[in-house]
C-alpha cells in the first residue's frame, strides 16, 4: 500500500490542536496570584485533650481549622493556617504540635500552642508518592508512602525535621501503627518491624493473608478490612490470629470498648463496633454522616471528619443509637455569589454559611468571622451588605438577616420563610429582589420577589413576577432589573411600580446566561460557551448586543471595574478584558487555573468573580477563594519603576497570546534586571523573516504587540535576547 503524504491542512491542524492543548499549561499573562484561603472540605481529624481547652484540629482543603470543642454540642472555630493550599488528609498531634502530611509539600509540623494563630514550626520536604499513614513514637514519625515504603523523619527538634532514613517496600502500602518498639506495618501483606534502632527498622514477622487497617487495644491488634480481624498480641513479636467480626472498610480507631469504622459509599456513615468479647467484633450501631473521612473520640463524643459537611459531634454514650449533636461547617464552592467590599470577601459558602473574609492584605486572606444555622443544613448562596447588614439568600431556609456590626460575632436578627429556592439578589433603595426558584414538582413557576427592608428586623414580601425561567442573576439601573435565566433568556423588568413588576422585554435567543455586571448603559453577561457578551441596555426594552469575548470552554462569572471586565469560565481560567471601547473589547490578560480540567467536564463546577484596584477575587474548586493581581501597563503597575516587591525575580517570556494568531498577538515577558533586548522572529526554515531592537529597559513586566498581518499562515518562531538571556517560543498564524 502507497502511504499518501500527510496534507499541509492537516498537518497545520494538527499543529494547532497541539497548541491549544498546550496552552493549559501556561500560567498568565499580566496576572499573578497573590495568595488565597484554601479552606474547604473536612478530610482528617485529630483531637488535643490535654488541657482545660479542648481542640480538635482539622484538615480542611489546602489548611488547617482549629476548633475549640470544650462545650460539644457548640464547637466553634478560633483559628486556621494556610498550608499552600496543601492537602492535610493525615493528622497526628503531641506537645501542641500539629504533624500534617501533604502529597505536595511532604510532613508540615504546626505550633497550635496560641490555637487562635497557629503557625508553622517546622517542614521535611519529600515527594516520594501518596503518603497513606503517620505514626509518632519517641523522637521519630514514621510515614508509610505509597508504593515506597516508610520514611523516618527524626522530629527531636519540631522546627528541623530530618529525613534519616526509609524502609524500602514497593507495594501497596496502606497502615502504620507502632506500640512500643515494634512497628505493624500493613502492605499486600501484615508485616511486623522492630524499631529498637528507629532509623533501621528490621522485619521479624508477616502474615501474607491478610491486610488492612489497624487500631490496638491492651494486647489485641484489630485489622480492619470489611470486617474486624483479630490478633492477640501478648508476644508482640508473634501475632496470633483470632476470630473476626463487625465492619469497618476505613478510618479505623478505638475508644474505650468501641471501634469505630467507615462504610464504603455516600451517606453510609460509619459503623460502631463492640469489642465486649475483644476477640469476636460485633456491630451494635451505625451513624449516616454525610462522607465519613474519619473520626476521633473523647468524653463520649465522636468528633467525625465528614467531607464537605465539616466537623460533625455525635453523642456515642448510647452507641447502639448515635445521635449527631453538633457541627463546625466548612465552606463549600458551589454556585457561590461572592461580594468585595470594605476590604472584606462575602462568602456565601453553601453548608459553611456566610463567612467574612478580610482581605486587606490580598497575599493572606484570613476568616474573621461565620454565621451559620448550627442545627439545620446551610445552603447560602448569595449575599447583599448594607451598612451593618448582611443579607442571605440561604435557598430553601429563605432569607436571613444577620448583624454584621462585630464581624467576630455575627448575630442573626430575623428571617423571611420563601415558598421555593431563594437564589440571586439585587437591592434598590429600601428594596430586596430575590430570585426564587420553584421547588422540585411544585408546579410554581420561577419569579423575583421583592422584599421591603426599610426595617431590616421586619422585612416584608410586597411584590412578585413570574418568570420563564430559573434566573441566575440579577442586575439593577434606575427603574429596569436585567434578569439573565437557566436556557435561553434574557429580560428586563420594569419595577417603577415595585409591588406590581413587569416584564417589558425577553430574549430567547442568548443562551446560557450566568451572572452579569453592569456598568453605565453596558451591561456585561457571562454567557457559558458563548463566552462574554456584551450588550447595549441603554434603552431597557430594546437591548443590543454590540460585541462578545470568546470563552476557554464555559464563562461562568463576570465583574465590571475601572475599564476592565474579569471572566472566569468553569475552572480553566481568567481573563481580563479592556473594555475602554466596549465595543472593541480587546484581552490583555489571563490566568490559567492550576487544575485538572477533566473535572470541569464531569461536574462543571460554578466559578465566580469579583475585583477591585487590579485585586481579583475568584471563588475556585480547589481554593475555595483565590486572590489574583493584573498588572498590565494599563494597570497602573509602571515597568520603569516596579517596586522591589513586584520586581520579577526571574528572565521568562511566555507564549503569545492569543495563539494562533490572526492580524496580531501581544507578546510578554519580564525582565529581573537593566536589559538590552530585541526580538526576532524566524520561519519553520529558520530564516529572519522580522527584527525589533527595543533598546535598554529597565526591569519589569512587559507587553508589547505583535502584527502578524505581513506574515503567512503557519508555524514561526519568536527569540527575546535580553542582554545574556534568552527564550524561543512558537507562534501559529492562522488566517
Amino acid at each position: 500500500m502507497t502511504r499518501r503524504p500527510m496534507s499541509k491542512k492537516i498537518l497545520l491542524g494538527m499543529i494547532i490542536l497541539f497548541a491549544a492543548l498546550s496552552a493549559r499549561a501556561n500560567d498568565s499573562l499580566n496576572v499573578r496570584s497573590v495568595g488565597s484561603w484554601p479552606f474547604y472540605r473536612c478530610l482528617s481529624v485529630a483531637l488535643d485533650t490535654t488541657t482545660a481547652q479542648k481542640l480538635a484540629i482539622m484538615g480542611t482543603g489546602g489548611g488547617l481549622f482549629i476548633a475549640d470543642i470544650t462545650a460539644p454540642l457548640r464547637p466553634n472555630k478560633i483559628g486556621e493556617i494556610n498550608l499552600n493550599g496543601s492537602y492535610s488528609y493525615i493528622i497526628k498531634t503531641r506537645d501542641h504540635y500539629a504533624y500534617c502530611l501533604s502529597d505536595s509539600l511532604g510532613l508540615l509540623i504546626v505550633d497550635y500552642s496560641n490555637p487562635y494563630s497557629p503557625v508553622l514550626a517546622g517542614h521535611c520536604a519529600y515527594k516520594e508518592g501518596k503518603n497513606q499513614a503517620l505514626a509518632i513514637s519517641g523522637n521519630y514519625a514514621f510515614i508509610c508512602i505509597n508504593y515506597y515504603g516508610i520514611k523516618i523523619i527524626d522530629i527531636t527538634d519540631p522546627t528541623k525535621p530530618v529525613d534519616k532514613n526509609y524502609y524500602p517496600c514497593n507495594d501497596f502500602n496502606i497502615d502504620i501503627l507502632i506500640k512500643d518498639s515494634l512497628a505493624y506495618f500493613a502492605t499486600y501483606e501484615f508485616k511486623v518491624l522492630n524499631i529498637s534502632d528507629p532509623e533501621n527498622p528490621v522485619q521479624i514477622w508477616n502474615d501474607d493473608t491478610q491486610s488492612g487497617q489497624f487500631a490496638i487495644s491492651d494486647t489485641f491488634l484489630y485489622l480492619g478490612s470489611g470486617s474486624i480481624y483479630t490478633y492477640n498480641i501478648s508476644e508482640p513479636a508473634n501475632p496470633v490470629k483470632g476470630g473476626s467480626g463487625g465492619t469497618a472498610y476505613f478510618g479505623f480507631s478505638i475508644y474505650d470498648t468501641l471501634i469505630f469504622g467507615g462504610g464504603t459509599g455516600f451517606n453510609e456513615g460509619f459503623y460502631i463496633n463492640s469489642l465486649s468479647d475483644p476477640n469476636s467484633p460485633v456491630t451494635i450501631g451505625q451513624c449516616s454522616t454525610n462522607y465519613f473521612r474519619g473520626l476521633a473520640a473523647y468524653n463520649g463524643y465522636a468528633y467525625v471528619a465528614d467531607d464537605s459537611k465539616g466537623l460533625k459531634v455525635v453523642d456515642i454514650s448510647d452507641p447502639a443509637h448515635p445521635v449527631i449533636v453538633g457541627h463546625c461547617p466548612t465552606p463549600r464552592n458551589e454556585d457561590n455569589g461572592i461580594l468585595y467590599q470594605n476590604n472584606y470577601i462575602y462568602l456565601p459558602a453553601m453548608e459553611g454559611g456566610l463567612r467574612m473574609i478580610d482581605v486587606s492584605d490580598p497575599s493572606s486572606p484570613i476568616e474573621t468571622g461565620c454565621s451559620f444555622y448550627p442545627n439545620r443544613e446551610n445552603q447560602a448562596l448569595a449575599v447583599v451588605v448594607r451598612d451593618t447588614i448582611a443579607y442571605v439568600s440561604d435557598r430553601s431556609n429563605g432569607l436571613r438577616v444577620i448583624n454584621i456590626t462585630d464581624k467576630a460575632n455575627p448575630a442573626e436578627i430575623c428571617s423571611l420563610s420563601l415558598k421555593g429556592y431563594t437564589y440571586a439578589m439585587a437591592d434598590k433603595d429600601t428594596l430586596l429582589f430575590i430570585a426564587l426558584w420553584p421547588e422540585f414538582f411544585s408546579g410554581d413557576s420561577s419569579s423575583i420577589r421583592v422584599i421591603n427592608i426599610a426595617d431590616p428586623k421586619n422585612p416584608s414580601d410586597i411584590g412578585h413576577v413570574c418568570l420563564p425561567r430559573d434566573a441566575m442573576d440579577i442586575t439593577i439601573k434606575d427603574n429596569s432589573m436585567f434578569v439573565s435565566t437557566f436556557n435561553t433568556t434574557l429580560s428586563t423588568i420594569d419595577i417603577s411600580d415595585p409591588a406590581n413588576p413587569v416584564i417589558t422585554y425577553s430574549n430567547d435567543t442568548l443562551g446560557l446566561g450566568w451572572n452579569q455586571s453592569l456598568k453605565d448603559t453596558i451591561l456585561y453577561l457571562a454567557n457559558d460557551n458563548k463566552g462574554l457578551s456584551i450588550i447595549n441596555v441603554a434603552d431597557p426594552i430594546n437591548p443590543v448586543k454590540i460585541s462578545s469575548v470568546p470563552p476557554f470552554s464555559r464563562t461562568t462569572g463576570v465583574f465590571v471595574d475601572s475599564g476592565f471586565a474579569y471572566m472566569v469560565d468553569d475552572t480553566l481560567g481568567l481573563k481580563v478584558v479592556n473594555i475602554t471601547d466596549p465595543s472593541n473589547p480587546i484581552v490583555t490578560g489571563y490566568y490559567l487555573f492550576d487544575y485538572d480540567p477533566i473535572y470541569a467536564v464531569i461536574f462543571f463546577p460554578y466559578v465566580d468573580v469579583t475585583a477591585k484596584n487590579n485585586n481579583i477575587f475568584i471563588t475556585h474548586p480547589a481554593n475555595i477563594l483565590q486572590a489574583l493581581e493584573y498588572y498590565g501597563p494599563e494597570a497602573g503597575v509602571s515597568s520603569d519603576n516596579i517596586d522591589n516587591e513586584k520586581r520579577p525575580l526571574i528572565f521568562l517570556l511566555k507564549d503569545a497570546y492569543p495563539n494562533p494568531a490572526r492580524s496580531r498577538a501581544t507578546i510578554s515577558y519580564q525582565l529581573p534586571a537593566k536589559s538590552t533586548v530585541s526580538l526576532n522572529v524566524y520561519n519553520v526554515a529558520g530564516q529572519l523573516v522580522q527584527s525589533t531592537d527595543m533598546g535598554a529597559q529597565q526591569p519589569g513586566y512587559y507587553n508589547i504587540p505583535f502584527k502578524t498581518d505581513k506574515l503567512s499562515s503557519g508555524v514561526y518562531f519568536y527569540k527575546l535576547t535580553a542582554g545574556s538571556n534568552s527564550r524561543t517560543r512558537k507562534l501559529v498564524i492562522l488566517k
